[in-house]
């Protein structure tokens, strides 16, 4: 199977998640409501997207948001309050964020070299701090700090990760740098430790520390109070995630996609990102959507239990799910399936929008229009070229 994977209502993971992203960055409330409910309704965790949000963009000015965001992810994961992930993805939204560390993240996903190569005895507390045994590769991520140079920070972190500096040692060493550098004792970046041990998050988390202990005290902004959701969000949640079973009548079924979907994403928007789809013939996403799309569906978990309620399982041979008996297959496609190939050409290109091979920077530009945004400590000209005729991975 492709990696083409499709949400319940039929959009591609990767770009679900990119609209939830950026309608946390740009969008309405109810946009982020929406997305989050179709994440979740789909069987996938929110909290996975609100976490590399919540780095990217949003860590180095709101600090405090970190531990907000873990109550909120242990109330929907222990307590079974659903709506908590929308909760928390609604004060994203209502926060302050910037582009810096963002930006750093696709210069070290690009691997540069360093601009300057460190030669000679170290200085004399960052040697004692390497006698006390502390890693070459996390010393040089200190020496980069102090030259200051954004290109040798990235460059000398990834490499003490590369040659497997503990997470431990990377955050003590940047702290080290930083109290040396400012003749006083600093404050990390408060929930650092949160996701220590989670590959996924640790690396961009280090590096948001590095830009919240560059930033002044003054810069950065203080805790406030949350907002829960209103009545009218709660009941739109509700709405939002609402099974697509019970439809008496199969034909009802074809109504099902043009009742449920509220937003798409642009095309010309998703050009810019890191996809799924533009490893993929066009015309094999099509046919893969229209004809297809229950076997690309089998590995979200939403579709797998009613697929595996009727027997049914993907074949490699035709592209289409067998089922062990005629009576479970008319039992799928009457009860449970929401026929894609009986859809507009409109509908079609809202859920899964065409994308051609032209890379835009419409996306960096559709979320700085945001009330939001703040310019960050990058100058504009240097962030811009990290980027420059690059896809963006979120």
């Amino acid at each position: 199977m492709t990696s083409l994977r499709l949400s319940r209502l039929l959009y591609p993971k990767d770009e679900l998640e990119a609209a939830f992203t950026t309608a946390i960055l740009v969008g309405q409330t109810d946009e982020v409501i929406y997305w989050c409910a179709e994440l979740h309704s789909s069987g996938w965790n929110p909290f996975h997207t609100i976490w590399h949000t919540y780095y990217n963009f949003y860590a180095v000015l709101n600090p405090h948001l970190a531990h907000y965001l873990s109550k909120k992810e242990h109330v929907y994961m222990t307590q079974h309050v659903l709506s908590a992930c929308a909760t928390a993805a609604k004060n994203l939204h209502l926060a302050r964020w910037q582009l810096d560390t963002f930006l750093l993240k696709q210069l070290a996903i690009q691997s540069p070299p360093p601009a300057h190569v460190f030669r000679g005895r170290m200085p004399n507390w960052l040697s004692k701090l390497k006698t006390e045994g502390l890693d070459l590769s996390s010393c040089r991520v200190a020496q980069a700090i102090l030259k200051g140079n954004w290109q040798d920070i990235v460059a000398y972190m990834s490499a003490a990760i590369k040659d497997g500096a503990t997470f431990h040692n990377i955050s003590s060493i940047v702290r080290e740098a930083f109290r040396y550098k400012k003749r006083e004792e600093v404050q990390q970046l408060p929930g650092l430790d949160i996701h220590k041990d989670n590959e996924e998050y640790r690396g961009t988390a280090l590096v948001a520390n590095i830009m919240y202990l560059t930033m002044t005290e003054k810069e950065s902004c203080e805790s406030r109070l949350y907002v829960p959701l209103t009545e009218e969000e709660l009941g739109n949640w509700e709405t939002y995630r609402t099974s697509l079973d019970g439809c008496e009548i199969a034909c009802e079924r074809y109504d099902i996609l043009p009742r449920r979907i509220q937003y798409g994403m642009k095309g010309n928007i998703l050009n810019s990102l890191e996809l799924a789809r533009h490893t993929l013939d066009p015309a094999f996403c099509d046919k893969a959507w229209q004809r297809y799309a229950e076997s690309h569906c089998y590995e979200t978990p939403y579709w797998r239990e009613r697929i595996e309620k009727c027997n049914g399982v993907p074949s490699q041979e035709t592209g289409y799910l067998t089922f062990d008996t005629d009576n479970n297959d008319e039992r799928f496609y009457d009860t449970y399936w929401i026929h894609p190939d009986e859809q507009t050409d409109a509908l079609r290109q809202t859920v899964m929008p065409p994308l051609d091979t032209k890379i835009t920077g419409d996306w960096i530009l559709h979320i700085v229009q945001s009330l939001y945004w703040c310019e960050g400590l990058i100058e504009h000209n240097e962030g811009i070229q990290w980027i420059a005729n690059r896809r963006l991975t979120l």
